[in-house]
């Protein structure tokens, strides 16, 4: 099996992904007093769109950015794990269409 070079717009889109995460955690954590596994927790949580509800913004200037945090980050790791799976899927079609050309050239051989 051939080794394969990561795209340069999935390693951007895995950077923005941690990046996303990072800032929601050291918000929560400095605006909220939560543990920093706790505030990880929660940022994915919301970014995931989960939800469970076992935290929650308690001030005002948390639950802005909050709002504004979720209006931003959820589409954009929407659009980032999007160029993942289509990275995914094109590694895979040229796989098929590898071994496709295989069994024709052996075909033509025979």
């Amino acid at each position: 099996m051939k080794s394969r070079k990561i795209e340069l717009d999935v390693l951007y889109a895995i950077l923005t992904i941690f990046g996303l995460i990072l800032i929601g955690t050291v918000f929560y954590h400095l605006n909220e007093a939560l543990s920093w596994l706790d505030s990880c927790y929660f940022t994915t949580m919301t970014l995931l769109t989960v939800g469970y509800g076992d935290f929650a913004p308690t001030n005002d200037v948390s639950k802005i950015f909050t709002m504004v945090y979720a209006l931003i980050s959820i589409p954009a790791i929407l659009f980032c794990l999007g160029l993942i799976v289509n990275d995914f899927i094109k590694q895979r079609i040229e796989e098929v269409e590898e071994r496709i050309s295989k069994i024709v050239d052996r075909n033509k051989h025979s």
